[in-house]
């Protein structure tokens, strides 16, 4: 075999075993990824809390955290009453809008024109 098929060959399978092996361990590093990222987003906050408070940097990140808690159950909380608000107003809006009437009249007015045509084409 040729040293630049080999080499490609080689290539592709670490590739491939690197891909792999990411998948994997992925699904059990992503707790730690989502905490470095949580870390990293409330530290100058926490940093700001203490200086201006004087607590101790547990109680800082607790109260830190609880805020960001209930800012992101406020968000998600007006999420789902809007939702539903525009559910209800959209079911009220449907019922009004009978389709099956309009479908009906729609049948009947093309079957009366097919009617026609039929008598028509039989006087002939």
């Amino acid at each position: 075999m040729e040293a630049w098929l080999k080499s490609l060959f080689t290539s592709i399978l670490v590739l491939l075993i690197v891909v792999i092996i990411l998948k994997i361990s992925f699904l059990y590093l992503t707790p730690f990824i989502i905490a470095i990222i949580l870390a990293a987003f409330i530290n100058p906050a926490v940093k700001k809390f203490e200086t201006y408070t004087g607590l101790d940097r547990p109680f800082a990140i607790f109260i830190i955290l609880i805020f960001l808690i209930a800012t992101i159950m406020l968000f998600l909380l007006s999420g789902i009453f809007q939702m539903y608000l525009e559910v209800n107003t959209l079911l009220k809006k449907l019922s009004d809008y009978n389709i099956l009437d309009e479908i009906n009249i729609f049948i009947k007015k093309k079957s009366g024109f097919m009617d026609k045509q039929s008598s028509i084409s039989l006087k002939l």
